[in-house]
């Protein structure tokens, strides 16, 4: 029997529709949960069990009030495929990158997938760390820059590394945003 683990990271706290961005160059996608496309997802993931897959996603829309509130998954399209959290999470330093805000990661949804039948197991909450002082406004807001966003994602993604003078700068600054001393 083969069981492997995937997440989907659920952020939070961005004004700005994020499903615009394409990620495709690394097969993930950005939904918003609310959406039909995301429900069409989790269903493929296991038709047969596609309730209890929603149950989490569902408790997560039900705290959704206001647009400060929406919530965006961050998924993989095929899961099965050279699944890597490191890319996931990559790909919310790159927007937070482009919104440096209170833009961040709330929950991670766990799910296994055992010689191809696939559940949730279990839902990782994270501490809100919100101030409100940084609404998440695109440093650019014109929808007519999305292409080029689009590009800087595919330009800097894989140049992003922990071990190199400008992934360290990124790590300091993505760090900044959790740190209690202010002049992080």
């Amino acid at each position: 029997m083969e069981t492997t683990r995937f997440e989907i990271i659920i952020v939070s706290k961005c004004f700005y529709d994020l499903s615009k961005y394409d990620f495709s160059f690394k097969d993930i996608t950005i939904y918003d949960i609310e959406s039909e496309e995301f429900e069409n997802y989790i269903t493929r993931l296991n038709p047969k069990i596609k309730g209890a897959n929603m149950s989490f996603i569902n408790e997560l829309k039900s705290e959704i009030h206001n647009k400060f509130e929406k919530k965006y998954a961050i998924v993989k399209n095929d899961p099965t495929k050279n699944y890597s959290y490191n890319d996931l999470h990559k790909v919310y330093v790159v927007l937070l990158i482009i919104f440096p805000s209170d833009f961040q990661i709330e929950n991670i949804i766990h799910f296994i997938n055992e010689n191809g039948f696939i559940q949730r197991s279990s839902m990782s909450i994270l501490e809100k760390r919100y101030t409100g002082e940084y609404p998440g406004k695109l440093i650019i807001s014109r929808d007519s820059y999305i292409d080029e966003i689009n590009e800087f994602s595919r330009l800097v993604f894989d140049r992003i590394l922990p071990n190199t003078y400008i992934g360290l700068a990124i790590e300091n600054y993505i760090t900044s945003f959790n740190a209690s001393h202010i002049q992080f």
